[in-house]
């Protein structure tokens, strides 16, 4: 017999009760008074030395009812030999391993494979583990079904394999899709041994999910696996996304963070190079970073010598000489942010490092100057000199230059538009048709890549206008105006076409304050003439007609204030800037984030050169998907030779310790991993509270003690009622 709550059994000492009682003698104390004896001295009982019982079956039954009543509080049970000797149910377990670019400081991945290798040596062969990995994105290393299939020592020589195989990348912390990943995995069972990876877009997870996973119900299991995060919890890791995720409310998450004794750490960005003009001398705004938990506040930024170098250069290599040689010392308290300005090297590709700190994983930032990219806007027609009242007074006057483009507007003379095919022109304005037989000649120029822009302004130009560009291609083009007394508004616009992509937020999408006064009511008779945008009347606004690599596009009214308010609302400059860029090869941004597609077009001869030096073929889609490190990359092909910087997300050197309460802020449930030990007593006492139920021998126990009770209560009034009766019979002997 077994017990399952055995301390009760102590109470079994209120036995001692009624043997106390028993051996109690108490002198008696009601008194009968006899006339005869009143004159001798009252002599009290005489005890012995020696108290005795006096009832044996009364003390008995006492005792058993006490000792049956504390026996069924003990819930005793009989366990059986073959239950004894069942196996134990093994765990589930889903290990999230940190490998983003924070997990690069000292002892941080070391202390990662300690936690690794205490969970391996605590795992048993009844166990089932999978591990995931993940900086941006989450990958599944290892699958359930591996830890299925293979013994117990073979599960952990290939996670053992697995992990070391494997490292801290330089991508950034996306924690919230990782947890959404695990999640989905720990409440559903692997049918099949894909790798996962890229759970950014919700859609193919869920495809995912639904094509290669079953339910835990439809297997059998009882729990969900249990997920293990090791991770350095660093503030960059944002949750936010998990407050649109209904966590499983059996799941629970096992955080074991990893810290490392390096507690300052800095960071540095290149705010700006260089200016419109290209000046070398102009002096760079840095900006230096210290993070809320660092103990130092003092740090120097100098220029590598190279900006081409390996990522893991040495700390002792020449460096560039700034102020002289010495390097710009700098103060930040932490938790702030300082701009600082050095002297601009020469060269494109500029590199700085920032020196002080304790974690160097984010000490370089990079950058390439662009190439100042030249366009050229021409405009043609008969356009008056009254400012009010003239198309290229409006366009002259807007701010299209940046720190590396420069734009010339240039109004061209009847003679001037001849050989505009070999100006090369980013966009050329008609208001007018050109005369002369120029036909074949803006043929060419837009079937390389032009784009031209027909802007009816004027009803008398409008049909000869319409009448030039029906002959440039096969699309015919006809109009009229349209005669109206009301104003007409913006229409059906189409923001995910390049025109209106910069305007399609909802802050930028209103255009219900331009107002147009006279516009034309267009028509092509091909459908390869799309509508851009539309007036409210239904008449097009902006049409668009595809010739070789470029573009016609034709402006159904005017943007001086006697046609409409165009020229007078912030959408004019977007939208000229953006029909001028419209053929161009967008310029490559400052700078890249690691972990980023590749910002340009696949080719044959495509050769990318990675910052170690390593060069890669890039003729597929698949190789936009290379940036994995910091540092200056270069892709060569046939046509052209680009460079372009690649550094650190910011987010990544926020590495402040996330407090735990943040997780269950949203809605996660934290509980720790039961080592096996402590899961197989847990398991065992759970089947002995089942066994013992089933069997219910405490009830029994109880009803006996009530039997024994009431037989003593019964025994213990015969006896106290014969007591008087003998009493009585005494004094009347006497």
């Amino acid at each position: 017999m077994s017990l399952l709550a055995p301390f009760y059994f102590f109470g079994a000492a209120a036995i001692v009760g009624p043997i106390l009682f028993h051996l109690i003698r108490r002198q008696p104390k009601g008194k009968v008074p006899f006339s005869s004896l009143m004159f001798l001295q009252a002599t009290p009982p005489r005890l012995t030395k020696r108290s005795r019982i006096s009832n044996w079956l009364l003390l008995l039954l006492r005792a058993m009812a006490l000792l049956l009543l504390a026996l069924a509080f003990t819930r005793p049970f009989l366990r059986f030999t073959n239950m004894t000797e069942e196996t134990v149910a093994g765990r589930r377990m889903i290990v999230m391993l940190d490998t983003s670019a924070s997990m690069q400081r000292t002892g941080l991945w070391e202390k990662s494979l300690a936690e690794i290798d205490t969970i391996l040596d605590d795992l048993q062969s009844a166990d089932e583990i999978a591990l995931v990995s993940f900086d941006d994105s989450a990958t599944l290393q290892v699958a359930f079904d591996e830890s299925r299939t293979l013994n117990l020592e073979d599960t952990k020589e290939n996670l053992r394999n697995v992990v070391g195989s494997i490292g801290p990348t330089w991508r950034g912390t996306q924690l919230a899709a990782a947890l959404e990943f695990c999640g989905e995995l720990a409440m559903n069972v692997q049918v099949n041994d894909d790798r996962i990876t890229d759970v950014e877009d919700n859609s193919e997870r869920s495809e995912f999910q639904s094509d290669q996973f079953e339910s835990v119900s439809a297997r059998g299991a009882t729990q969900p696996a249990q997920l293990i995060l090791i991770s350095d919890l660093q503030q960059g890791s944002s949750l936010s996304r998990l407050q649109n995720y209904a966590w499983p409310k059996r799941l629970k998450l096992d955080i074991r963070p990893v810290v490392t004794k390096d507690q300052t750490n800095a960071s540095i960005k290149i705010l700006t190079a260089t200016d419109a003009s290209g000046d070398e001398q102009e002096r760079a705004r840095i900006r230096v970073t210290n993070s809320g938990n660092s103990q130092g506040s003092t740090f120097s930024i100098n220029w590598t010598e190279t900006a081409t170098a390996e990522v893991a250069e040495s700390d002792d290599a020449v460096r560039a000489a700034v102020n002289g040689g010495v390097a710009l010392q700098t103060k930040v308290a932490p938790g702030q942010s300082r701009v600082v300005s050095i002297p601009n090297p020469s060269g494109r590709f500029k590199g700085i490092e920032l020196a002080g700190d304790q974690s160097s994983f984010d000490n370089r930032y990079y950058v390439v100057d662009p190439e100042v990219v030249e366009d050229q806007i021409f405009f043609f027609g008969s356009d008056t000199e009254e400012p009010r009242s003239s198309l290229f007074y409006y366009l002259e006057k807007l701010p299209l230059g940046a720190a590396n483009r420069r734009v010339t507007k240039r109004k061209l003379k009847p003679g001037e538009i001849e050989g505009v095919a070999s100006l090369k022109p980013s966009l050329l304005i008609l208001s007018a048709a050109p005369a002369g037989e120029l036909d074949a000649e803006i043929q060419d120029y837009l079937i390389a890549g032009g784009q031209l822009l027909a802007v009816l302004s004027d009803s008398r130009e409008a049909e000869e206008l319409l009448s030039f560009l029906s002959g440039l291609s096969d699309a015919k083009f006809t109009g009229q105006e349209v005669k109206s007394t009301d104003y007409a508004m913006l229409s059906g616009i189409r923001f995910k076409h390049p025109l209106f992509q910069k305007m399609a937020e909802p802050k930028f999408s209103d255009f219900t304050k331009i107002r147009f006064w006279k516009h034309h009511w267009v028509k092509s008779n091909l459908q390869s003439s799309s509508t851009i945008a539309s007036f409210d009347d239904g008449s097009p606004a902006i049409i668009e007609h595809q010739l070789g690599d470029g573009a016609i596009y034709v402006l159904c009214s005017g943007w001086q204030p006697e046609a409409s308010q165009l020229a007078l609302s912030t959408k004019f400059l977007p939208l000229i800037d953006a029909f001028a860029s419209r053929g161009r090869t967008r310029a490559p941004p400052l700078s890249l984030t690691v972990g980023d597609a590749v910002p340009f077009s696949v080719s044959a001869s495509g050769v990318l050169t990675k910052p170690d030096g390593t060069e890669i073929e890039y003729r597929s889609e698949g190789d936009r998907e290379v940036i994995d490190q910091p540092g200056i990359y270069q892709l060569v092909d046939a046509q052209k030779t680009v460079s372009f910087a690649v550094n650190l997300g910011d987010d990544e050197s926020r590495v402040e310790v996330m407090p735990l309460d943040e997780f269950e802020r949203f809605g996660a449930l934290l509980g720790k991993t039961l080592d096996n030990e402590t899961a197989t007593r847990i398991n065992r006492q759970m089947k002995d509270i089942e066994l013992e139920k089933s069997q219910g021998l405490w009830h029994w126990l109880v009803v006996a003690a009530l039997v024994l009770i009431l037989t003593e209560t019964f025994l213990s009034g015969r006896i106290t009622n014969r007591e008087p009766h003998r009493l009585s019979q005494l004094g009347k002997t006497v």
